[in-house]
């Protein structure tokens, strides 16, 4: 008699390559970063880990991060916010988020050039100009005339007899807010001096002609907004890795760029102000990146373990798990299923999440939704439920005993109760599935 013949099916071949290959991404999540450009959690040229790093080992202040919306702004106790770029734009309830918080106090303190962050400086008044800050005197820049290096005046002026080596700035550009600089409540902490050899090419030709502003040039600017502040830099890269610790050199004179230095002065001299003991990283506007079939596969790991492990689980979980069973009921299962898993894994911070993501995002659209919608979005899922369950099974019976226990469904006004509800909804569609499947 010949021995059975052991094999796999196609389907089972794929199913095991594809094991393998989250097992490979797991493996590497914390080994390999696909952190977007200028997250805390990059620790490339174009990360900011070096910062964060600094910030706690060398201030002794915390350091965490939001990547879902600054809307969470509105529960926390937060006291200075930090965004360093921004790749995706901001809606009017996250901008007048920003708003309120500077306004009760909290300091906001933004590193930008091009990106969209312009618009959150935006709205305290602060204008990003056109063009790109560039040196002529060969001496002043490093590589290119659009690298220039800077000295600054504000952290030497608070601390006698302390100076800081040149900045090194990459593709800058001007930072003003005319009214302000006119009533006194905002000045410049970083700029190229008056007499200096930089200047802003407004028209990007390299070259000096009559639509291009000559120095002084505000490159970060300081302003107070009602309780808080608004401190506003005209570069993404200033505080970056690239240049954090690395020499640099004036002639034959070589020298480290100041730019660790001024940057941890200058969120030791805001944390003074505010006695902050926790310095928040908003990279909720950030782009992932990944260049590996291993890169992918960790991003979407990560997105799950970021909703996790970011703020507002409950919250986010019931509203993706609303979207989820309005569209189909065969998914419910697996979808708790596999919601169980995640949650026994979960981790007290998110340090290790290697990216924000296009899905950390969705959460974010339904975050802003429920703020805007309030228990409404409540009431819609429930009804919408509901009215699932009696299309698919022609019987009202669940709804009459509902009702009999809190009452007419849409007068309901406690979010409590509607939270309640809807956890009777779902698990009265999981009890039932295997019979109307």
């Amino acid at each position: 008699m010949k021995p059975p013949k052991f094999f796999l099916s196609k389907r089972s071949l794929i199913a095991l390559f594809i094991i393998l290959i989250l097992i490979l991404a797991i493996a590497n999540i914390r080994t390999v970063t696909y952190s977007p450009k200028n997250s805390i959690m990059r620790i490339d040229d174009f990360g900011a880990s070096k910062f964060a790093d600094s910030i706690e080992s060398v201030l002794n202040l915390s350091v965490s991060r939001i990547i879902i919306s600054p809307l969470y702004l509105r529960d926390s106790d937060t006291k200075i916010l930090v965004i360093i770029g921004s790749d995706k734009k901001y809606t009017s309830a996250e901008l007048q988020m920003y708003n309120t918080f500077v306004k009760n106090g909290g300091v906001l303190l933004i590193f930008e050039d091009f990106g969209n962050a312009r618009t959150v400086a935006g709205t305290f008044g602060i204008t990003y100009m056109d063009g790109v800050i560039r040196e002529t005197n060969p001496l002043l820049y490093t590589n290119a005339p659009d690298k220039p290096m800077v000295f600054e005046h504000f952290i030497s002026n608070l601390i006698e007899g302390f100076a800081i080596n040149p900045i090194q700035l990459n593709r800058a550009t001007a930072v003003v807010d005319l009214s302000g600089f006119l009533v006194g409540t905002t000045f410049p902490v970083l700029y190229t001096e008056k007499n200096g050899s930089a200047f802003l090419d407004v028209d990007d030709d390299n070259k000096i002609d009559s639509t291009d502003k000559i120095g002084p040039l505000p490159i970060g600017v300081l302003k107070f907004y009602e309780k808080g502040l608004v401190v506003a830099f005209g570069d993404a890269t200033l505080p970056l890795n690239i240049y954090w610790q690395k020499k640099g050199k004036i002639g034959e004179t070589e020298f480290v760029y100041g730019n660790a230095i001024f940057s941890l002065l200058l969120i030791s001299y805001l944390a003074s102000l505010v006695n902050a003991e926790e310095i928040l990283f908003d990279e909720t506007h950030l782009s992932p990146q990944f260049n590996s079939l291993t890169g992918l596969t960790s991003w979407i790991i990560s997105a799950w373990i970021g909703i996790s492990s970011g703020q507002g689980f409950a919250l986010t979980t019931a509203i993706i798990g609303f979207t989820l069973a309005l569209s189909q009921y065969g998914k419910l299962k697996n979808f708790r299923k596999k919601w169980k898993k995640i949650w026994r894994e979960k981790k007290s911070r998110s340090d290790f999440i290697s990216n924000p993501t296009r899905a950390e995002r969705i959460l974010s659209e339904y975050y802003i939704l429920y703020e805007i919608m309030g228990d409404r979005l409540l009431h819609t899922a429930n009804l919408s439920l509901l009215n699932k369950i009696e299309k698919t099974i022609h019987d009202t019976s669940f709804r009459k005993t509902l009702e009999n226990t809190y009452g007419p469904l849409e007068q309901i006004s406690s979010v409590s109760t509607l939270w309640e509800i809807n956890q009777k909804i779902n698990q009265y569609i999981y009890e039932n599935m295997a019979l109307w499947l």
